[in-house]
């Protein structure tokens, strides 16, 4: 017998409030330089990568991870060496 809508209504909001309370993203923590990037950087306000996953570049497009880079430029990673690290653990995550 399925929930009915309160109790999935209820269920999603109380997922949703775990994923916010987080210490960490709502995703595996990495120790890369580009997981320690997103957590450092990113995952204050972006709990998990499927919230941006639109933006996100396929690992094999040299053009989308340029966009990205300029745009994480201006977007609080102003680092060079972990921009990069980022851009490519972001490309990854959405490969996945």
């Amino acid at each position: 017998m399925p929930l009915p809508a309160s109790s999935r209504r209820r269920a999603a909001l109380i997922a949703g409030l775990l994923c916010v309370g987080a210490v960490g993203p709502c995703v595996a923590d990495d120790p890369s330089p580009g997981g320690q990037a997103w957590s450092d950087t990113c995952a204050k306000c972006h709990r998990s990568t499927e919230a941006i996953a639109y933006a996100l570049p396929d690992p094999d497009d040299r053009a989308g991870k340029d966009r990205l880079n300029r745009f994480l430029a201006m977007h609080h990673a102003p680092d060079d060496e972990a921009r990069a690290a980022l851009v490519n653990w972001l490309a990854d995550q959405a490969s996945q």
